[in-house]
């Protein structure tokens, strides 16, 4: 309004108001970038909480530590029904990065199953 206005003048001509200069195209269009992955981010958020709310595999995915909804929904949808797997034991042979550290035996790297890892990604160590 007219009071804000004035404020602004009076502040500018007795230089308490430092002036900013304009941001570049480059970094307009790297503020824009973040603040549509922010937005794509909270969307995606909104959608997996609803399909969990509404999905008693995802509730008792969730009561399991270390499982949030983003983990469940993943999960869940890696695993399809299940009947892939013999066990509960392939299921979690079956998840790179799920496993224990891998172990060094005689100077030898071997991954949390046994065998010698000679540089392949058997269970996601390198």
């Amino acid at each position: 309004d007219y009071n804000d206005a004035e404020a602004i003048a009076e502040a500018c001509l007795q230089g308490r108001i430092r002036s900013v200069p304009p941001k570049t195209q480059e970094e307009q269009d790297r503020q824009s970038f973040h603040r549509i992955r922010r937005q794509l981010i909270n969307e995606q958020t909104r959608l997996i909480n609803q399909q969990v709310k509404e999905d008693e595999v995802y509730q008792r995915l969730m009561s399991i530590p270390g499982f949030g909804p983003v983990v469940s929904s993943v999960f869940r949808n890696w695993l399809g029904d299940g009947r892939q797997f013999r066990r509960g034991r392939d299921v979690s042979a079956g998840r790179p990065g799920d496993c224990p550290a891998p172990t060094q035996y005689g100077g030898v790297s071997r991954c949390c199953w046994g065998s010698p890892k000679r540089g392949t990604k058997c269970c996601g160590h390198y």
